[in-house]
């Protein structure tokens, strides 16, 4: 039976205004990428590791089909609240958000036909393990798409920081911050290497970039999404004591670079495209 289709143009609903402009800044430039080279296919279930609060995992659902079923899986409650609603208000039917560690997922081996990850993978505290975890929930065959960020990622923004923790006499701090990025942003190389010892076999390895541009530094490090996401990690890289004027200095060599043509920070990343081997 073919559903009944009617408009939707109620614009002054404030639950249409709650999910109109629901694509997240941070992970838009992965997740779009990832939708360009996901394989639609009817009838198949589907898993979202590290679905966040729902992008790509919504879009998917949708583009999918009512006869594809879709499971966002994330250990952030919070975000998993916040993504069932925007699933109740857009009339998504076809999707289900659990929360769950990725490192043991709670599904039967070969049930899915497509696996996705929009910069997830880099998030877990076992990669190894989450995929394998991925391969044996997978189907025969089935895909598995992924993006992450990679190392150099706001390389201008850390070469500044490392060069200001010399400047106050914290050189050993700057070991902290490059073990911050080894763990956090893998090489694509490394990526692969993984991918394949996991039971996946790589077809693809698609990189890419943007950039995320401000006027100067005091307003990078004022914008939103920076302090929430970026500066509690770049927080603890410093002594507790030497903080403030760190950061003050910072903010200052920051404003300096910034200020013949604003600050530009590069974020190169990764779309790896594989199959179940």
């Amino acid at each position: 039976m073919i559903p009944t289709i009617s408009p939707l143009a109620d614009y002054e609903n404030a639950a249409f205004t709650d999910v109109y402009d629901e694509l997240p800044l941070w992970s838009a430039p992965f997740g779009l990428h990832l939708l360009e080279r996901v394989v639609l296919r009817d009838r198949i279930d589907v898993l979202d590791v590290g679905s966040g609060c729902g992008f790509p995992a919504l879009e998917l659902a949708q583009r999918m089909g009512r006869y594809c079923t879709l499971i966002g899986f994330d250990p952030w409650e919070a975000g998993l609240v916040r993504a069932r609603r925007k699933a109740a208000i857009m009339g998504i039917v076809n999707i289900s958000f659990i929360r769950g560690e990725a490192e043991q997922l709670p599904f039967r081996d070969g049930r899915f036909g497509l696996v996705t990850s929009n910069n997830g993978i880099n998030n877990v505290r076992e990669q190894v393990r989450v995929l394998q975890e991925c391969a044996r929930v997978a189907a025969p065959e089935a895909q598995f798409i992924l993006t992450v960020n990679l190392p150099g990622t706001m390389g201008s923004f850390y070469a500044i920081f490392e060069r200001t923790l010399g400047e106050c006499g914290l050189d050993g701090c700057a070991g902290i911050m490059r073990a911050h990025i080894e763990e956090k942003r893998k090489p694509a190389g490394y990526l692969t290497t993984l991918l394949e010892r996991t039971g996946w076999r790589v077809l693809t390895s698609e990189e890419g970039r943007f950039t995320m541009r401000y006027a100067d530094g005091t307003t990078m490090l004022q914008h939103f999404f920076i302090r929430a996401a970026f500066l509690p990690a770049w927080w603890e890289i410093v002594p507790v004591e030497q903080r403030s004027s760190f950061f003050t200095r910072l903010e200052r060599a920051l404003n300096a670079a910034a200020s013949v043509e604003g600050l530009v920070l590069d974020i190169p990343y990764v779309c790896i495209d594989c199959r179940r081997g």
